[in-house]
């Protein structure tokens, strides 16, 4: 949460369980993309678990994933 001078206040929105290749999987955790929790969720932040922590290389996961968050952002916020 973040206060102003003004007295307005602001929520930071975060969406959990986002993954770029599944569903959902066999305990019930349904996951989103990227562009579904920007999208559907309007979410600020983008929290992803197995989808970095299980992936052959993590560090180019996190970047697919942060490329994907931040060209949703950029397609949510383009002029139409």
């Amino acid at each position: 949460m973040t206060s102003f001078a003004n007295g307005a206040v602001e929520l930071l929105a975060c969406c959990v369980g986002v993954n770029l290749a599944e569903r959902g999987d066999s305990l019930g955790q349904q996951y989103h993309s990227p562009r579904d929790a920007v999208f559907t969720h309007r979410t600020d932040v983008i929290i992803v678990g197995r989808g970095i922590r299980t992936a052959m290389d993590p560090a180019s996961a996190a970047r697919q994933y942060r490329d994907a968050g931040y060209q949703a952002y950029l397609e949510l916020f383009q002029p139409t």
